[in-house]
């Protein structure tokens, strides 16, 4: 097929040169669904004006690629950013006050002998400690890695030889969800194999041109096994366009550190993320283990919750174990021991939190964390720290039933306002008060049970206002002592109980004394309930 030639001229008349027409300008064609594009840049030097704009598009901090871009396009190519001083060399011109109002670059312009005419330009705020600093008239100032203040508002591009002619670029410190690389940076080792990919989103009306989204090619010689580029996906809930591209590499060599680009091209603008991945020759594992919310292991009261923020990095990237062990014997049975897994970041950085609920004396002891990865294994041990005076809790013997009797009888559907806890009319029990403690606890324990009658109508009112100390007429039961384990002691009525009346209650308070100080272990009313009558 034969195509006719075409020359289209764009003419710039002399009426027209107006230093905001400078830039880039692409004449593209597409035939037979192939697109070519040809790109002049414009100077057009006024004699009055150094940069284009007095003020330019908005930008974020994702501005560019590869480098964050200050749009201060100049109305020519200025080929240093410094330029000789030295009186020798350029003699300073003079100029009226009137000639400088009309044209003060061209008075503030030294006359430098066998120089070329430099035109010194800058950006504020200067302070913002790039790496590298480019600068081209055609995208302005080229800043690596600068240090950009959250609270800055805009910047300003300026020259010393036009003092008065400002241009401002508005400043967003607001990150766009323009782009997401989907991987933090990340620590591998020579032989790991490496798959990057970031995503980007946009709107229904974003305009006529799809944006585009690619990696920056340069991949510092590595071996790339793929390059892939998804088609777009529309969300119907969201209403929201969203596409994703990958890339996989390998062949990493160690003490080197690698920098990649992902970038967004749309009518909005180009920004980009990177991601930094560092190789390393050895492998690591790193188990750091805190009280949540605290640098520091904090008291946790007794019967409480207690939790604890595990951190991991692992490299190389590993799947990991962690087990909990207390004694040699393993708690991942236990349900009080709740071990919830917060994040997982490229098998890489994990984020674990452990709960221990309704926290005992028994917990005050070494709790073994162990982490395995394909390569480590790391082992951290937390002991909580458990306040709180001893624990009481008051429970039924019965000489009839051979069994403990439950503290609630849940099957009564006609329950008073006190509970009968289990215990029939005429039926013989023992009351059990059992102690938790800490281990090292000075022995022997001074428990006493106070077994004291009250009617029913007057119980509930009565129990308020018992203490260890004060009671109407206490009876002092006699008890036997059987020692559980370390952390728990029983203390068992020595004679069996009756209740022959169902209108009287036994309030029974089982105190503990130490060091002089009486307190209030546990205490509750206990009332019989009449037996149904078997036919």
């Amino acid at each position: 097929m034969d195509h006719n030639s075409y020359i289209i001229t764009a003419t710039l008349r002399r009426n027209q040169l107006r230093s905001e027409l400078v830039g880039r300008y692409t004449c593209s064609e597409t035939i037979d669904d192939k697109r070519s594009e040809t790109s002049v840049h414009v100077f057009i030097q006024d004699g009055t004006s150094v940069f284009t704009k007095r003020v330019y598009p908005k930008v974020f901090p994702q501005t560019g690629i590869h480098f964050f871009n200050l749009p201060c396009q100049t109305t020519s190519w200025y080929p240093r950013m410094s330029c000789p001083t030295h009186l020798s060399q350029c003699q300073p011109r003079e100029c009226n006050a009137k000639e400088r109002q009309v044209n003060e670059l061209k008075c503030n312009i030294p006359k430098c002998d066998g120089q070329d005419i430099c035109i010194p330009v800058y950006y504020t705020p200067t302070n913002l400690q790039p790496t590298k600093v480019f600068f081209d008239p055609q995208i302005g100032f080229a800043l690596e890695n600068p240090i950009i203040p959250k609270e800055l508002t805009e910047f300003t591009c300026m020259s010393n030889y036009t003092p008065s002619q400002i241009s401002r670029i508005p400043f967003d410190s607001f990150d766009p969800d323009y782009i997401l690389i989907h991987q933090s940076s990340l620590n591998v080792m020579p032989d790991e194999m490496l798959r990057l990919s970031c995503e980007i989103q946009y709107g229904t009306k974003v305009g006529r041109k799809i944006p585009n989204i690619f990696w920056y090619e340069d991949i510092y010689n590595l071996n790339l096994v793929a390059n892939e580029t998804g088609k777009p996906s529309f969300n119907d809930f969201t209403q929201i366009y969203s596409r994703n591209s990958s890339i996989t590499l390998r062949g990493f060599k160690a003490h080197q550190i690698y920098r990649f680009y992902c970038v967004r091209v749309s009518e909005q603008g180009i920004y980009s993320r990177s991601v930094d991945i560092t190789c390393v020759d050895k492998p690591s594992l790193d188990l750091e283990i805190t009280s949540s919310g605290s640098d520091t292991y904090i008291p946790v009261s007794y019967g409480s919750d207690s939790s604890y923020d595990i951190t991991i990095f692992t490299v190389p990237r590993s799947k990991i174990r962690l087990d909990l062990t207390r004694n040699g014997v393993s708690l991942e049975n236990d349900k009080r021991f709740e071990l919830k897994l917060d994040s997982d970041r490229e098998n890489q950085y994990y984020e674990y939190t452990l709960t221990i609920y309704n926290i005992t004396f028994k917990d005050e002891t070494d709790i073994k964390i162990v982490a395995k990865s394909s390569e480590l294994e790391r082992t951290k041990t937390i002991k909580p720290i458990v306040t709180g005076n001893p624990i009481g809790q008051l429970s039924f013997l019965s000489n009839d039933i051979k069994s403990t009797i439950p503290w609630r009888d849940q099957y009564n559907k006609n329950k008073l306002n006190i509970d009968s806890y289990g215990i029939y009319e005429r039926e013989s029990y023992q009351i059990v008060c059992t102690v938790c403690h800490r281990a090292d606890i000075v022995r022997p324990l001074n428990v006493f049970i106070h077994d004291i009658q009250c009617s029913i109508d007057n119980c509930l009112s009565d129990i308020i206002d018992k203490t260890c100390r004060s009671s109407s007429n206490p009876r002092v039961l006699h008890t036997t002592v059987k020692n559980i384990d370390s952390f728990t002691t029983q203390f068992i009525s020595s004679e069996s109980e009756i209740i022959n009346d169902p209108s009287i209650g036994h309030q029974y308070v089982c105190c503990y004394e130490q060091t002089g100080s009486i307190m209030l272990a546990k205490s509750l009313t206990a009332l019989a309930r009449k037996k149904k009558k078997q036919n």
